[in-house]
Parts: C-alpha cells; sequence; structure tokens
C-alpha cells in the first residue's frame, strides 16, 4: 500500500530506549536495597529476574524477522475499524497521541498489559512482530488523511488493526485534555501541597461508572472520606495504570511496611519517577516525566499519614496505603523533558513533495507505456516485411523450378 511519507520518515529508531525492568515503583526516601515486591494477594512469590519471554528482552533471544512477520495475524474488517477509527480520530487528538506514547513505551520497556493478542500471541515472536508495525505508525496528524476515502493513500492493514485496538477497543477509561488554565484547579485538590511545578500537559482519567475498576473503587469507598495526593507514576506503567488501576505489584517496603507510598510534595514524587523515551512521531515530545494524581480512602482504619518537613521548612505529607483497591487514578501530569521531535511542517512539506510527485510518476509511467507499444510495433511491422520478403523469393524460385522442369520435359520429348 502507499503510504503518504516514505519509510524513512515513518520508521523510528526500533526498540528505542529498550530495557528489562522489573515493574515496581521507588517509595520516597528510601534505599534501592529495602525494596521489595508483594504479591501475597494471588499467593506468588516475587522473582530477582525477569523472565525474557514475557518482558521481551531482544538482547538475549534472537529472533529472526521472518518469524516475527509470521506471527502477525490478519486484520479481521478493515473497513469497519477503518471507519471507527476515522470517526475516533475527529476528536482530542493529543489524547490520542499521548496515548500510543504510552503503548510504545510500555511495548519497549515492560511487560505489554492489557496486550492485543487478536494481532499477535503473547511470545517474543509476537513482541517482536508487535515493534515492527510499531514502527510504521505515521504522526497522528496524518492519521485522518490516510483513512478518508477520497484520498489515494492507504494506511496499512495491521496499523489500523492495532490503533482501533488501542483508541476504540480500548477506549475506556478516556483520557481527556485539560486546558493550562484549569490546571491550578486540580492542584486545590491536593492539600499540604509543595514544591509545586507547572506540567506541560495535564490528562484526566474518565471512568466508565460500569467498569469494574470503577465498581470495586465504589465499594471499597462507601462512606469514607477521600483525599488527593501525587503518585510516582513511570511513564512505562502507565498504560497499565490506566487501563486496570494499580496492580499489587506496585508495592514497595517502606518505613509503615509494604504497601503504595502517595505525597503532597511534587518535587519528591518527581524524583522517584525518571524521564523516559517515548513514541519518536509524537507531538508532545520524546522525553517525558510522569505523576498520578490519585484520590484515595483517607479514613480508611489501614491508611496512615505521616507529617514531613521539605528543606524550606514548610510541612507536607506522605501517606501510606497498604491494598491498591483504595487508590483510584484521577489525572495524569505530563512534564516534558525533551522536544525534539519531527516539525510538522517538515511533515507538511515532505508530503506534499510526495503528492507532487505522483501525477509526473503517472505520465512517465503513461509514456512509458506507449513507448513500448511503439517499439513493439515497429518489431511486428519489420517481421512482416521479412516475412513478406522471404515469401516472395520463395514463390520466384519455386516458378523458376517449374519453368526448368518444364523445359527439361519438352527437350526430352523432342529427341
Amino acid at each position: 500500500m502507499n503510504c503518504l511519507v516514505e519509510e524513512a520518515l515513518m520508521s523510528t529508531i526500533r526498540n528505542e530506549n529498550a530495557q528489562c525492568i522489573l515493574s515496581g515503583v521507588d517509595s520516597f526516601d528510601l534505599n534501592k536495597e529495602e525494596m521489595k515486591f508483594d504479591f501475597d494477594e494471588e499467593n506468588e512469590t516475587s522473582e530477582q529476574v525477569p523472565d525474557p519471554t514475557i518482558y521481551g528482552c531482544s538482547n538475549q533471544i534472537i529472533i529472526k524477522e521472518a518469524e516475527a512477520l509470521s506471527s502477525i495475524k490478519p486484520c479481521q474488517e478493515y473497513n469497519r475499524k477503518s471507519l471507527e477509527l476515522l470517526r475516533t480520530l475527529s476528536h482530542d487528538l493529543r489524547s490520542i497521541d499521548f496515548k500510543i506514547s504510552l503503548y510504545i513505551t510500555a511495548c519497549n520497556n515492560v511487560r505489554l498489559i492489557p496486550y492485543p493478542e487478536h494481532i499477535v500471541d503473547e511470545s517474543p515472536e509476537g513482541l517482536h512482530g508487535l515493534t515492527q508495525i510499531n514502527d510504521v505508525i505515521p504522526p497522528v496528524k496524518y492519521m485522518k488523511k490516510f483513512l478518508e476515502r477520497s484520498n489515494h493513500l492507504q494506511l496499512h492493514e495491521q496499523v489500523v488493526n492495532l490503533l482501533h485496538w488501542l483508541t476504540v477497543q480500548l477506549r475506556q477509561p478516556k483520557l481527556v485534555d485539560i486546558p493550562p488554565e484549569n490546571h491550578e484547579t486540580v492542584f486545590h485538590r491536593i492539600p499540604y501541597l509543595v514544591n509545586v511545578e507547572n506540567p506541560d500537559y495535564m490528562f484526566k482519567i474518565v471512568v466508565n461508572n460500569l467498569s469494574s475498576n470503577h465498581l470495586q473503587w465504589q465499594a471499597s469507598k462507601g462512606n469514607h472520606s477521600t483525599k488527593f495526593a501525587f503518585y510516582a507514576a513511570k511513564v512505562e506503567h502507565l498504560h497499565s495504570l490506566i487501563h486496570l488501576g494499580l496492580y499489587p505489584f506496585r508495592k514497595v517496603a517502606g518505613p509503615e511496611g509494604t504497601g503504595i507510598y502517595l505525597t503532597s510534595d511534587l518535587k519528591a514524587c518527581l524524583a522517584s519517577s525518571p524521564p523516559n523515551w517515548v513514541w519518536g512521531k509524537s507531538v508532545i515530545g520524546t522525553q517525558l516525566q510522569t505523576v498520578a494524581v490519585v484520590e484515595f480512602i483517607a479514613s480508611d482504619p489501614s491508611v496512615k499519614e505521616i507529617i514531613e518537613k521539605c528543606s524550606s521548612g514548610c510541612e507536607s505529607r506522605q501517606y501510606f496505603v497498604p491494598a491498591n483497591n483504595l487508590i483510584q487514578a484521577r489525572y495524569i501530569l505530563v512534564f516534558v523533558r525533551d522536544t525534539h521531535q519531527i516539525p510538522l511542517e517538515t511533515l507538511e512539506f515532505l508530503s506534499k513533495q510526495n503528492e507532487a510527485k505522483i501525477p509526473w510518476r503517472r505520465i512517465l509511467l503513461l509514456g512509458s507505456y506507449l513507448a513500448l507499444c511503439f517499439l513493439s510495433w515497429k518489431t511486428v511491422r519489420s517481421s512482416s516485411y521479412n516475412a513478406n520478403i522471404w515469401e516472395i523469393t520463395a514463390r520466384q524460385l519455386l516458378r523458376k523450378l517449374a519453368f526448368n522442369h518444364e523445359l527439361a520435359n519438352s527437350v526430352a520429348l523432342n529427341t
């Protein structure tokens, strides 16, 4: 299929910033040796080394590209998915761009949950095949142009299949871009707020009221009072956090025990959530640092509040929450640490250049076809002319032979 921009523009660095890490979140002011992961809610024990077949460590398993491509399943109902994806792209493009960035970052760093099993199986070959599809996802600005019926360009069917799963099938919870003038309203909901840094972007997580995650939260909440605080949500974990909530393995060991630690100090929270490289074609940025604003049940007896003093002398709060069902993510703060990206003006220029070449290619193709037809006609004509010459020569030889034969017979009779 045709592409709006050539492969040199569309492709990004394969497995950019790929690494194998254990899923977890650093607690505040804790030593790395004290960290451990708690799986007792599922009666499992954590392993020290991640399984490369699960986490997709490409430096430990060599996978042939042919095997990865063969693991990709055929796309079903391409036309329907294209139309639904086109309708989705008519809304908030920045939220869709951010969602793709989170998915690709999770795909390159940790175990991908949720996983598109209808596209590829959850295996090393399947994960490698998924990265092959990720490499040809175009910038969000041009996806709608790809999908328009009047356009002579088309989006690859596997890209449509993947984006339909990510933006249509996983449309809940929904990410809503909050304008900068409303950021202060969110910060006012956090008590004892200190060391505030204005984010470049803020997204609200709108949960479906009928989802199991929301119903579980409502059952746990009951008549309890709630508070808001910051949670050190790493970029590579946000794909899972948004769709499935906080996992049990998000717990860390700390002064109050093994659980989830929250804070009202944004600076301390950012220190526990380092920047990470994301999608290279994102209009937001290529290196992001993220923090989640969560709502938690503060009046639950198991929740503990810890008073801390900052270097400036003001007091902040740190909260210990033992169970993940007592927390609900509400907002995502995005801090852009590297704004290097493909300029949209460059993309626009290259796309116009590519479109301008198409009529000339058609003229060249038509001219080549006409030249080939002319040469073929000349060849046939020359062959026909030569055949006529040989036919005339043969007839003259036959006549001469017949005349000579008659002449010989007459001489014989006279003698």
